[in-house]
């Protein structure tokens, strides 16, 4: 299946959503932070050709969110602003799920799995999430 199709609603899908946070830095919003999307092949939910194209529209969301945020910056070199790659936090922990305290990658339900169902984190996958994310502020802001 090939992403070019969707390419440029990526394009302008990321530019809209960045530019739209963007407008609150009048109000006085100076550090912003966008996240990265997980890769649903990754993930036991919808069928197989849905997730094909999602797939497809997720990695180049987060190809265009890179592009996205360098031609903000380059026009706006007093903000400060961060890309949060939940998707690699989530690759790391799915190529080495026991490392991070879960039985598996693909069993979801109860606390000792990545999923709580098949598309939602557990809690304890989110508080590595949330763990990740702390680490990039710190970075950056």
């Amino acid at each position: 299946m090939s992403c070019l199709p969707s390419s440029t609603r990526c394009t302008i899908e990321a530019r809209e959503i960045f530019s739209s946070s963007m407008c609150l830095r009048p109000t006085g919003l100076q550090q912003h932070v966008t996240f990265s999307l997980v890769v649903v092949l990754r993930i036991g939910m919808a069928e197989v050709s849905v997730r094909a194209h999602l797939r497809c529209r997720i990695i180049l969301w987060n190809s265009y969110l890179q592009t996205v945020v360098k031609e903000f910056l380059e026009g706006h070199s007093e903000a400060i602003t961060a890309i949060y790659d939940v998707a690699s936090v989530f690759t790391s922990v799915l190529d080495d799920p026991t490392k991070f305290g879960f039985k598996d990658s693909t069993d979801w339900g109860d606390e000792n799995c990545v999923w709580d169902d098949a598309l939602h984190p557990t809690s304890k996958m989110h508080h590595i999430i949330a763990e990740e994310f702390v680490k990039v502020i710190h970075r950056a802001f």
